[in-house]
């Protein structure tokens, strides 16, 4: 029998960095508490969960945008340009710090590195134009401001905050960094545009960003089809190594399979933007498939890693919470 921390996002310490070091640093700059007692397939992926599995959490929309997007009235829209003019005064990470965020969650697929000012988090009052977290993304040799999360501990039964005027922030929660009796509820405000509204849970925009790669035309590919490619391009990127790093759980032959994989998706990349300059919409759709394929080859080797059901359910949650499947991660969790 094992026993997996979860640390609460308060207590969790931040490792020391070089905010002007190239974006591999940036990546790394996330350190968790961790326990003698973790062992097998929970040392190995929890290590992966230092950053990007903890950080996604399982998540339930709740009051706000509970069915999809809203449209935005012209008060939230008003709210949204004050947010963005001040928070984009912290567009580096050295500016962040001094204002009191420190990295902490590592590089988040689809969203990037966190940076986590936890006094605001415990203040647990909603401020415009005080975000308790930022989001910065690698963009070729350099980092960007990419967004700013809202998050906050209530009570366990409270309601979400009151929010954005109207109902189209989505807010979610992650109960894996919850402090006992309450819930960590979440709503993120981008500052780069992802495909389908400023407050998504993730930017599928991201992964082309950092490759400086173009992302296809709306046409080309439905929102779903688009986050796919996007997570396959970041799983091979940055976000993935940990996945190289931490697979522990297969030995050798599973890294083999990780690394052989990604390498395939990277192959692929190379190809797409050429057929994307083309207008060839047919061959970018099936690159794009092929993406996905390599990648959906990749997380099934690590869920079917484990040699019992019960590891391979667990794993399988964590999986499915590090690339934001969270309607899987529910339903893997469920007696």
């Amino acid at each position: 029998m094992f026993t997996c921390y979860r640390p609460p996002l308060c207590d969790v310490p931040h490792a020391p960095s070089n905010d002007r070091a190239a974006p591999s640093s940036i990546r790394a700059h996330v350190t968790t508490r961790r326990t003698a007692h973790l062992a097998g397939v929970c040392c190995a992926l929890m290590a992966l969960a230092a950053g990007p599995l903890q950080a996604q959490g399982a998540h339930e929309a709740h009051a706000h945008g509970a069915h999809g997007p809203a449209a935005l009235t012209a008060r939230a829209q008003a709210q949204i340009d004050s947010a963005r003019a001040v928070i984009a005064r912290l567009d580096t990470p050295e500016k962040a710090r001094a204002a009191g965020y420190m990295p902490l969650l590592g590089d988040v697929p689809l969203q990037g590195v966190h940076y986590v000012n936890r006094a605001l988090i415990q203040r647990a009052r909603f401020e415009i134009t005080k975000p308790s977290m930022l989001m910065f993304s690698p963009v070729g040799d350099t980092v960007e401001l990419v967004g700013a999360a809202y998050g906050y501990h209530v009570p366990a039964k409270a309601p979400d905050p009151a929010g954005f005027d109207g109902d189209a922030d989505s807010w979610h929660e992650h109960p894996m960094l919850a402090l006992p009796g309450q819930r960590l509820t979440m709503v993120h405000l981008w500052l780069v545009d992802p495909p389908d509204a400023p407050f998504a849970h993730d930017n599928a925009t991201l992964p082309f960003r950092a490759r400086g790669m173009h992302v296809p035309p709306a046409d080309w590919m439905s929102g779903t089809a688009l986050r796919d490619l996007a997570l396959a391009l970041s799983l091979a990127d940055a976000p993935g190594e940990r996945l190289v790093r931490t697979a522990r759980v297969g030995g050798e032959p599973l890294r083999k399979t990780i690394a052989a994989e990604r390498a395939r998706i990277n192959n692929v990349a190379a190809t797409l933007d050429a057929a994307h300059a083309a207008k060839d919409k047919a061959r970018y759709v099936k690159l794009a498939g092929e993406a996905v394929t390599h990648s959906d080859t990749l997380i099934a080797a690590i869920k079917n890693a484990p040699a019992t059901p019960a590891m391979r359910d667990a794993v399988s949650r964590i999986v499915d919470e590090f690339i934001g499947n969270h309607d899987m991660a529910a339903k893997a969790g469920t007696p």
